[in-house]
C-alpha cells in the first residue's frame, strides 16, 4: 500500500486489472473513483502486486480481479472477498 498522508476525507476506488500467467498484475483500470487525489498512488502501489497464477486444469491462464480499496485519513486498506471478484 502506498505511504500513510494524512488528508481530510475518506475515499473509495475500485480498479479491474489482470493477473498474467506469471501473477503479474497488468491493464489496471479504475471503475469507481477515477477522481480521486490518490488514484496514482494507489494505481501505481497495485500495479507492483504478485499473485500465484490462475490454472486452467494443469495450465496456466490469465485471470480477471477487482479490489476495493478503502482511503481514510491517514490509512489505507482494501478489501478483496469471493463476492467481490
Amino acid at each position: 500500500m502506498p505511504n500513510r498522508v494524512k488528508e481530510e476525507g475518506n475515499e473509495t476506488v475500485v480498479f479491474r486489472f489482470t493477473i498474467n500467467e506469471t501473477g503479474e498484475v497488468g491493464n489496471i483500470e479504475p471503475l469507481q473513483g477515477k477522481h480521486s487525489r490518490s488514484l496514482a498512488a494507489l494505481t501505481n502501489s497495485v500495479s507492483t502486486w504478485k499473485f500465484e497464477p490462475a490454472f486452467n486444469g494443469t495450465e496456466r491462464v490469465e485471470a480477471a480481479a477487482r479490489v476495493l480499496l478503502i482511503k481514510g485519513e491517514d490509512q489505507f486498506r482494501f478489501d478483496v472477498s469471493s463476492s467481490f471478484h
